[in-house]
């Protein structure tokens, strides 16, 4: 499995890290893409009239309506990697949680075609999900994760006050 991070910047530099290391700058969004109306769309990205759509596993996303560190981005990395082994003697990091979290282990996650991915951020940024299936926890890292066809699978939730594409997030 690989722990990828996408820091988006309004106006700014977005940096793609991979497994806690800094990857490339200046680069789209991937795999996270808004439309006209607010809608945040997560496996496909919408390039003019063409559709690219992300074929694969995903198992939690997060977005955070502030911008992580390299060494945070690096330290939560560690502590996914091997949590029996991550040891740390500081006071424990302070501030906003995620804004929006979908851990895909709700039932109607692999529901298919509009099955609801319920937010568990406590924001009530639901997704809805369009295709995508849901696997079993022992091919997953944590819990049940989704398998997208890379075809015509993807999520899409509404972009609202809370989660807020238009500022910096990670």
């Amino acid at each position: 499995w690989h722990y990828i991070t996408l820091i988006r910047v309004r106006n700014g530099t977005n940096n793609v890290y991979i497994d806690g290391q800094v990857q490339d700058s200046e680069v789209s969004a991937y795999d996270v893409a808004l439309d006209s109306e607010g809608s945040i769309f997560i496996g496909r990205d919408e390039s003019g009239n063409s559709n690219w759509y992300f074929g694969g596993q995903m198992d939690e996303i997060r977005i955070s309506s502030v911008e992580r560190s390299q060494n945070w981005i690096e330290t939560e990395y560690n502590n996914q990697n091997s949590p029996a082994t991550f040891f740390s003697v500081s006071a424990q990091e302070q501030g906003k949680g995620p804004v929006g979290y979908w851990s895909f282990d709700n039932p109607s996650a692999g529901s298919g075609q509009g099955g609801t991915i319920y937010d568990e951020s406590g924001q009530a940024n639901n997704a809805v999900n369009f295709g995508a299936t849901q696997v079993e926890e022992s091919m997953c890292v944590s819990g049940k994760c989704l398998q997208f066809d890379g075809v015509d699978d993807y999520l899409q939730a509404t972009e609202n006050d809370s989660l807020d594409m238009d500022t910096a997030v990670s």
